[in-house]
């Protein structure tokens, strides 16, 4: 620190600038645990796209074709190298939503494009893997952080 710079700071209006700059930025760290998430489905009927505001300590809400699928994205990882995509609920009833394999969760990097393929059909039991659901949608998500 230079002597010009250490009598600046020190100096009441140096102060006042200071205190200025430290609440200035840690009002920011309150933010630095937040994320975007852009997100966009495909299907035949439909399609839709989208940007959610989320936190990385509480499990972010998608909702999508009119509320009638319920994502959920949760980061368990505390340091945010992985999320996990739940089909949370549908208004369809069963045999109705699953990834890829009949599975209604998967865990994926959101520090890449995700491209997920969703199916009509059954949901996969024990270490079986299904193939015979109907593909009828994509859901993408790319993640960024927000500050």
């Amino acid at each position: 620190m230079t002597p010009a710079l250490r009598k600046f700071i020190l100096s009441t209006k140096g102060i006042g600038v200071a205190l200025f700059l430290i609440f200035f930025f840690s009002g920011n760290s309150a933010f630095a645990g937040d994320y975007a998430v852009a997100y966009g489905f495909d299907d035949p009927e439909h399609s839709e796209a989208g940007k959610l505001d989320c936190t990385y300590d509480k499990g972010c809400d998608l909702k999508l074709k009119n509320g009638n699928i319920s994502l959920r994205l949760n980061f368990f990882d505390p340091k945010h190298k992985i999320v996990i995509i739940t089909i949370d609920r549908t208004n369809w009833g069963p045999r109705c939503c699953y990834f890829d394999g009949g599975v209604s969760h998967v865990r994926a990097d959101p520090g890449s494009r995700i491209a997920l393929n969703v199916f009509f059909g059954r949901e996969r039991r024990g270490l079986e893997y299904v193939e015979s659901n109907i593909r009828f949608g994509i859901l993408e998500l790319l993640f960024s952080e927000t500050k």
